[in-house]
């Protein structure tokens, strides 16, 4: 794999309407530079500066989110700047709180980022429409986290490295279409996030001339997914798209190997795919494709960011964090690891302070900063399409499972913006 400047005019079709995907967000959420001299890894000095504070908000230990594989990257990247001096010579701390999959809590816990003065908040977290009023009128950046809301892409102190897990699903059903895949059928968890991720999929379904097969949504607390497999197999689509939580994509994957499912190509997000969820699904009976904005471990060889990105993910699970480890990486501690790595680059080396004002201006300023090739050059306030105007990088990668690795699909990104 290479990637050597940015975007690449080659890159693939557009897909879905980024008009469409607003307005359903938007439904939803009613309801429920390089040249800048940061701070180097490489240095080696103590931090002598005060302590600052990054944020984190991450729902774990819940059906629908369990997420503690996240917030290890942000703990890594703490750790090893640390280890080189800080940020702009401060010491940096995590100031996690768990919301719990909880839109009340979420909004508590935008509360306590604010009470604790935080100098920006990065989170994999889907409630997203509850924590941003909060940050932004508190003008805390938002850095690097799960777009999901409709804020998420137009907020000024939104910085998105991607457009999240709507655009995975969308590249991944591109691929399929491109393929050869002719019908689709979506199993969705039953909550107003991930069945506004639902609609999406099926508006990119037409988009890409797939028949659309029917849905099936399911109980966020389901224990047995049985009937829902039989739903599954019983449906005449070949690719099925799957917008569920992390626990339940792997039991319905588990549950349709074990019962004898076969023909089937499932479509999800890459967001929450570790090797570990990998390992669990046993014996496929056919293919999982997903997008997502960084590539598989598999191709770490050829990008530093990523040996870069692995070696401080050792670092933090050789100090005792279990939920670092290898197979339980996926694209949210890629994401949680590249924010923290990213703020440190845009402050001055010897900043007098660090705040979230400072942070937002570097952010504001910030042009073409080096991303060690997990996504191009990244210019935080460069304009997305017009509806998700903080949405500066539409590329996503599509992976393939069959087996035991997952691996890059083809060579090249699909650009998953759509033209004017």
């Amino acid at each position: 794999m290479s990637r050597t400047t940015g975007i690449s005019p080659h890159r693939s079709l557009p897909i879905v309407a980024a008009g469409a995907m607003l307005a359903l967000l938007a439904a939803c959420s009613s309801n429920a530079s390089g040249g800048t001299s940061g701070s180097d890894a490489k240095s080696g000095n103590a931090p002598t500066g005060s302590t600052v504070l990054i944020g984190d908000i991450t729902s774990e230990g819940t059906p629908v989110e369990n997420q503690p594989n996240a917030v290890a990257g942000v703990k890594a990247a703490i750790l090893a700047l640390n280890a080189a001096g800080g940020i702009g010579g401060h010491k940096v701390a995590l100031d996690y709180c768990n919301p719990s999959s909880n839109a009340n809590q979420a909004a508590a816990c935008a509360r306590q980022m604010v009470s604790d003065k935080v100098i920006a908040v990065t989170g994999d977290e889907i409630l997203t429409a509850d924590i941003d009023p909060i940050l932004e009128a508190a003008k805390i950046p938002q850095v690097g986290f799960l777009p999901v809301s409709a804020g998420d892409f137009t907020d000024s102190n939104s910085f998105l490295f991607d457009a999240g897990p709507v655009s995975g699903s969308a590249a991944a059903i591109q691929y399929y279409a491109q393929h050869g895949g002719k019908n689709l059928y979506l199993a969705y968890t039953d909550v107003p996030t991930l069945a506004t991720a639902g609609a999406i999929a099926k508006a990119t379904a037409a988009a890409t001339h797939l028949t659309y097969s029917g849905d099936l949504p399911i109980s966020a607390t389901a224990t047995d997914l049985s009937p829902d497999v039989v739903n599954i197999k019983d449906s005449a689509a070949a690719g099925v798209m799957l917008l569920l939580g992390t626990d339940e994509l792997d039991l319905l994957i588990r549950t349709a190997g074990q019962t004898g499912v076969t023909g089937k190509t499932y479509l999800t997000t890459g967001s929450d795919v570790a090797q570990s969820d990998v390992d669990s699904w046993g014996q496929l009976a056919g293919d999982v494709l997903y997008g997502q904005p960084m590539p598989p471990l598999s191709a770490a060889s050829n990008i530093p960011g990523m040996q870069e990105f692995l070696a401080n993910m050792q670092a933090e699970a050789n100090s005792g964090d279990s939920s670092a480890a290898r197979s339980s990486i996926d694209q949210g501690t890629l994401e949680g690891w590249l924010a923290v790595r990213t703020i440190a680059k845009i402050i001055p080396a010897h900043a007098a302070t660090v705040t979230a004002s400072t942070v937002m201006a570097a952010l504001d300023s910030a042009k073409n900063i080096n991303m060690g090739g997990l996504i191009p050059p990244w210019t935080p306030t460069k304009p997305g399409p017009t509806t998700a105007p903080r949405v500066s990088n539409t590329y996503m990668w599509v992976v393939k499972v069959n087996g035991t690795t997952p691996v890059l699909a083809q060579s090249t990104e699909i650009n998953t913006a759509t033209l004017p």
